[in-house]
């Protein structure tokens, strides 16, 4: 029997989880790796500091999300030796025929110097503890960005600007605030469609810009980038720099600190039975949850295929759809592929609701593979 490794995060992988039941159990078995055995739904971190979000709603057991046939198998991914196909996992070494890497981009605050002396929302404990912060804010000078051009989910602090706006407007708070979003790209985002949508709405709301800054280091309660530009405040919000986390590192699987993978049938360069989904890869895609769910239907048609000796692979077309939180309760949706431009819409209210339909829906869908 085969043994299929799938070193995750949970969450989107589910899809590429419940899917594989498309072999049979005598054809492979199938086995989760997980750090906590716990999957927080990361979209819903958004709304943890505006108390907009019961933190307890955005977690699930990873057990309760799995098939009944799949091993679930708790602990750290210590290192990956592809040569002998196996993934240390705690001290304990477990060998595979194939592999998915679907371990997500991890947080590296640590390589930008100070940055413990900000804030982020990017996962549980930082949220809830931003949202303590926010609680006692009396105005000031808040700075939200962040601090690389490479991070999950590349939309989150813009929408959390805007949500912030909304927050101390509510709070009274908003005439005695200064608002200052910064980023390392020439505009506030990197793609042209949503920054066209972006910028009139942060002039229309007094939230000021800093472009090309490209942080340095925190120190004194100031940002400073490279080139000598700085931005004192009062509170700074600063998405951290992310990375592939040091197993995938120093296994060789990486180009410049991302996996480099096919971008159709997302197979590991120069790799035999190695795949990568999600944000762990270096595709040319934003790095979503959504883009996951979407490349999860090739990496199983791909396994499936590899494993019976033939077979159908649907390959991923770069498929991206977001709704993106503009404030006020409006939103928008931005969607494109490989060979299209895309779309994206005036913020209206309706993707503002179909975005919250979405996250109350997610466990019931997304994890499943039901949708």
């Amino acid at each position: 029997m085969l043994v299929i490794s799938i070193s995750a995060t949970a969450g989107p992988s589910g899809r590429c989880c419940w899917r594989s039941r498309q072999l049979r159990a005598s054809e492979a078995h199938i086995q989760v790796i997980d750090t906590t055995g716990q999957h927080v739904y990361q979209p819903g971190l958004l709304y943890l500091p505006f108390n907009q979000q019961d933190p307890h709603g955005i977690v699930r057991p990873t057990r309760r999300l799995l098939h009944k046939r799949i091993e679930l198998l708790e602990g750290t991914v210590e290192s990956i030796d592809v040569a002998a196909r196996s993934v240390a996992v705690s001290g304990d070494s477990f060998a595979y025929d194939w592999l998915v890497l679907a371990t997500g981009a991890q947080l590296e605050p640590e390589r930008v110097p100070g940055l413990d002396g900000a804030h982020h929302f990017y996962d549980m404990e930082h949220a809830l503890g931003l949202r303590e912060t926010l609680r006692n804010f009396k105005g000031g000078r808040i700075v939200v960005g962040p601090a690389r051009k490479t991070y999950k989910c590349p939309s989150a602090p813009l929408e959390f600007v805007l949500l912030l706006n909304d927050h101390l407007r509510r709070q009274g708070l908003r005439e005695r605030t200064e608002l200052y979003y910064f980023s390392p790209h020439p505009a506030i985002f990197g793609g042209e469609r949503l920054a066209r949508i972006m910028q009139p709405l942060f002039e229309a709301r007094g939230i000021l810009t800093a472009l090309n800054f490209n942080l340095e280091e925190i120190d004194n309660s100031t940002l400073h980038a490279h080139g000598g530009a700085s931005l004192e405040f009062d509170l700074a919000v600063v998405v951290p720099p992310h990375g592939v986390g040091q197993a995938i590192s120093e296994a060789g699987l990486g180009d410049d600190g991302w996996v480099s993978a096919d971008p159709y049938t997302l197979e590991v360069t120069a790799q035999e039975q190695i795949f990568a989904l999600g944000d762990v890869t270096d595709l040319d895609v934003p790095k979503t949850g959504a883009v996951a769910h979407y490349q999860a239907q090739a990496v199983v048609d791909g396994l499936v295929a590899g494993i019976r000796g033939a077979g159908r692979v649907r390959p991923y077309n770069g498929r991206v759809m977001c709704l993106v939180e503009t404030g006020e309760g409006r939103a928008t949706i931005m969607s494109f592929d490989y060979d299209k431009e895309g779309r994206t819409s005036p913020p209206n209210r309706y993707y503002h609701w179909a975005k919250a339909v979405v996250n109350r829906l997610y466990w019931i869908t997304i994890p499943t593979g039901r949708v």
